[in-house]
């Protein structure tokens, strides 16, 4: 039964905000806007101060924004201002362009409610990333559309400045040895060097035996005598005939 009332009491209108301008009671300000944007309610009922507490209700069509906002209190004194910011639900159904319904409640400490309704135009949807994970694929492909022809290459952009030098990394293995190559030709001659310096003189060896020696010069005279006693004879011989 609670719940009939309070929609009967969402139902029926009491004020309504022909334009932005700020007035003792109820103002919503700004009066259209695209999906995301950001209202502020300013709440001035009549009664501003007692001892006892007020709440503040506000609705987007049949969504709860704000739900049972206390007053400002200041001591034992409660001051009945509220000056509130929200933005619509993201849910498809009600950021659908067109007029949308705000109401504002205050409840008073007896059960008490004054109301008043405004309308708030959306003029452009504006979707939260979350919004697009309730879409259908087909929705999906409809928003994206084809694809279009890739485009030229940009220009390459300056160098830019060369880091710093990393720290030397460890040795690798050694690699296998390689093939020997070819020999390659000879090198011309290089110049002859200066003669070194003479060495010094080897020492005196010891005397040898001259026996043998003797024997040998000896032998050798008596062959020489005796070649030059035939030629001699030879000689004598040949021119005497």
């Amino acid at each position: 039964m609670m719940c009939g009332l309070l929609l009967l009491l969402i139902m029926i209108p009491m004020a309504y905000a022909v334009s932005p301008v700020f007035f003792d009671g109820y103002a919503v300000f700004p009066s259209s806007g695209d999906s995301k944007t950001s209202i502020l309610a300013v709440v001035r009922p009549d009664k501003r101060t007692d001892n006892k507490p007020m709440w503040l209700y506000i609705f987007w069509d049949d969504v709860p924004i704000i739900q049972r906002q206390v007053d400002w209190m200041d001591g034992t004194t409660h001051t009945y201002i509220w000056d509130v910011v929200f933005q619509p639900p993201q849910d498809q159904q009600y950021i659908a362009t067109g007029d949308h319904k705000i109401t504002i409640w205050v409840e008073d400490y007896d059960g008490k409610i004054q109301m008043g309704v405004y309308n708030f135009r959306i003029t452009e949807i504006i979707p939260y990333p979350e919004w697009f994970e309730q879409l259908s694929d087909s929705a999906l492909e409809a928003l994206r559309g084809p694809q279009g022809v890739k485009g030229d290459t940009g220009a390459t952009g300056p160098r830019g400045a060369t880091g710093p030098q990393g720290e030397t990394g460890p040795w690798g293995p050694q690699g296998i040895q390689g093939v020997q190559g070819k020999t390659g030709p000879q090198g011309a001659n290089g110049t002859q060097g200066e003669p070194g310096p003479q060495g010094e003189q080897g020492a005196i060896g010891p005397v040898g035996d001259t026996t043998q020696l003797s024997a040998t010069l000896l032998l050798t005279n008596v062959a020489i005598s005796l070649v030059a006693v035939g030629i001699s004879v030879y000689t004598y011989r040949k021119f005497k005939v």
